[in-house]
């Protein structure tokens, strides 16, 4: 008298129906989010120039002897990782100016791939995405003080996601 199997029947085809749908909305989702690339390049390259120019100034004065500032001071004393920069993903440059000759005091530092200082101009979605950071800051040689401007060259070709 209550034979109810054809109406379960009819609702379990449904219920699988509407699963799969679910379920085929959700894998699009996930596919669209994961596909898509995001460019960081700016602002890794922006981080990483801040963090040295955090590392070299402190209070308006130049943390360190001007003329022993090296690859391997930089390293370790701005907590810099050396495998992450070598891997020819990433470029770091620091130049000494004078404040008021705008000469160059000594021989810049270069860390990484040095060939972003050309590519950096270009535009395009493989080239490599560079900031430069002018700080002016105080030196102390011989308890004179000496007005300097340092320039921070970063870029990244690092691509996200």
């Amino acid at each position: 008298m209550f034979n109810k199997k054809g109406q379960e029947e009819f609702l379990s085809v449904w219920w699988f129906l509407i699963i799969t749908i679910i379920g085929v909305f959700i894998s699009i989702g996930v596919i669209i989010f994961y596909s898509s690339a995001i460019d960081v390049k700016g602002i890794e390259a922006h981080i990483l120039a801040t963090k040295t120019a955090d590392c070299f100034v402190q209070n308006g004065y130049l943390t360190f002897n001007l003329n022993s500032i090296d690859k391997s001071l930089i390293f370790e004393k701005c907590n810099l990782n050396k495998e992450i920069l070598d891997s020819k993903e990433y470029y770091l440059g620091i130049s000494f100016y004078g404040y008021e000759s705008n000469q160059k005091l000594r021989e810049p530092v270069q860390i990484g791939n040095p060939t972003f200082q050309t590519f950096c101009e270009l535009e395009g979605k493989n080239y490599p995405t560079c900031v430069t950071k002018n700080i002016y800051t105080l030196n102390e040689e011989n308890q004179n003080f000496k007005k300097l401007k340092i320039e921070i060259s970063a870029g990244s070709n690092n691509l996200g996601g």
